[in-house]
């Protein structure tokens, strides 16, 4: 799991710079999925009655630059972001600055699923949070069950997780990161299955996204299709 976990690193330390440009379709469109489908993530937010006048909390798990913690700034008290990459953490960072959101944004470097995370992510505001979100990495983790387990220990009870990723396709990974990817999308039983077994389940529910995210990587064009799953902890 290390060396997978260290391939993984280096491959977005590498990707930190260029990964708003490259991928910029795809954030274009999470950043819409997730501001059309908000209520249906949550009822909790600064502006709705479950939440207003409270902190509303997130963590922003493997949350790369950090669109999607500056999309939900606005309903949010505080943004708690978490990733492999140094150089994703400090964009993460950056463009909080820029945005005048340094205040309720910041992101550290950590891995719940390392033997260090006890230690490490010990601290009080790694922890009881409102709202946990994983996006575009999922595929990415060398254990999914068990990074979802420790997700979901750090939630509110009734707090709410979401995952977005892939549906599952027959679409080969291109070589330059098939080194970096450990499951090829998640189907809907798939996901209840892994919610249930790290204890978050109720309000279960998948939701496949109606526009494609088309991408080219080394000349061939491939649309692949999104998913955003969510499940409450009791």
């Amino acid at each position: 799991m290390a060396e997978f976990t260290e391939a993984n690193r280096q491959h977005f330390d590498q990707k930190a710079l260029s990964y708003k440009t490259e991928f910029s379709h795809l954030l274009r469109l999470l950043c819409n999925q997730v501001l059309t489908r908000r209520l249906w993530i949550s009822d909790k937010w600064t502006d709705t009655p479950a939440g207003k006048g409270q902190e509303v909390k997130m963590l922003d798990y493997a949350c790369g630059v950090g669109i999607l913690s500056i999309t939900l700034a606005p309903f949010l008290t505080k943004v708690i972001g978490l990733d492999l990459s140094d150089s994703m953490v400090n964009e993460f960072n950056k463009d909080a600055r820029e945005a005048a959101l340094s205040d309720r944004l910041i992101a550290y470097k950590g891995d719940l699923v390392a033997a260090t995370a006890a230690t490490e992510l010990s601290d009080p505001k790694f922890f009881n949070f409102d709202l946990v979100l994983i996006s575009m990495a999922f595929h990415h983790f060398a254990d999914p069950g068990l990074a979802l387990k420790r997700l979901g220990d750090r939630l509110k009870s009734g707090g709410t997780c979401v995952v977005i990723d892939f549906v599952p396709d027959n679409h080969r990974i291109s070589e330059d990161v098939s080194h970096t990817v450990k499951t090829h999308g998640f189907t809907s039983d798939d996901m209840k299955k892994l919610f249930e077994d790290a204890g978050l389940s109720a309000n279960f529910d998948y939701q496949v996204v109606d526009e494609p995210f088309s991408h080219t990587r080394n000349g061939v064009a491939v649309e692949k299709t999104i998913f955003i799953a969510r499940a409450r902890r009791v």
